[in-house]
């Protein structure tokens, strides 16, 4: 097992559920059963969250960041990123960041909630190290009483005409119209 739980059965079954898999906080889909976490649904679109976390991160710009799936009754699952730029960064907001990553992906794998990590925040961890993802949305992503998403720090996009957005390239919505 893991360092600290060798000759500890007690410890040991703490830390998996009652299928036997591993507690590790994060937050997963359940594909075929399983718990998958690579993707989420932003309307009826599969969004790779390491591909576009890989993208956010290739920016001159962010010092930090992490792609998070934020639950909206509207459109399923929000594209949220939570970011924390370099100090020379200054007037970068949801419209520029999602500008800059819109070269390199389609319109609905681009962030539509942004939360920038202000001086002495720190996002939570789970023991090995990962992104305690569903203790950082709850964090950093309050929602109020009708789900929708609240908090002076967080930008939201107005999604609500999404599906009839008009796209420069033929791939933005799959090719959906």
């Amino acid at each position: 097992m893991f360092l600290g739980y060798l000759d500890c059965p007690e410890e040991t079954a703490k830390r998996f559920d009652s299928d036997g898999f591993f507690k590790t906080g994060d937050l997963a889909i359940c594909q075929n059963g399983r718990p998958f976490n690579a993707v989420f649904k932003f309307y009826t679109y599969k969004v790779p969250r390491l591909h576009v976390e890989t993208h956010l991160l290739a920016l001159p710009y962010v010092a930090e960041g992490y792609i998070m799936p934020v639950e909206d009754p509207q459109c399923d699952t929000r594209v949220a990123a939570l970011v924390r730029f370099h100090d020379e960064a200054k007037e970068v907001n949801l419209y520029t960041l999602r500008k800059d990553l819109a070269d390199d992906m389609p319109a609905y794998q681009l962030p539509t909630v942004l939360r920038v990590l202000r001086d002495g925040e720190t996002v939570p961890r789970t023991w090995s190290d990962k992104t305690a993802m569903m203790k950082a949305v709850r964090m950093f992503f309050p929602q109020d009483s009708e789900e929708r998403l609240c908090g002076e720090a967080t930008e939201v996009l107005d999604i609500s005409q999404f599906m009839r957005a008009e796209t420069t390239k033929m791939w933005d919505l799959s090719g959906m119209r």
